[in-house]
């Protein structure tokens, strides 16, 4: 799989999304921020992963994100502002 539908925002009660091994993947639907009640992502080894789309920081339920083996990820300042909320910076 080397990326999501965008129609995955409509599944908003989802509180965890596991793509852990999914090394294909190339990035995210910014319609992810619709995942109202998404407490967990799991990202570790989605090694092609190159972006996070910057509305990432609206996931306001978001405990957890694992980003281990996310080797090409580019840039990671837009989750700047989640950590802060999150009280991790």
């Amino acid at each position: 799989m080397q990326t999501l539908l965008t129609s995955i925002g409509q599944l908003n009660a989802f509180q965890k999304l596991d793509l852990n091994g999914c090394s294909n993947l190339k990035d995210l639907p910014s319609s992810i921020d619709q995942l109202d009640a998404l407490q967990k992502l799991d990202l570790n080894g989605c090694s092609n992963l190159k972006d996070l789309p910057s509305s990432i920081d609206q996931l306001d339920e978001l405990q957890k994100l694992d980003l281990n083996g996310c080797s090409n990820l580019k840039d990671l300042h837009l989750l700047t502002n989640w950590m802060h909320s999150k009280s991790l910076i």
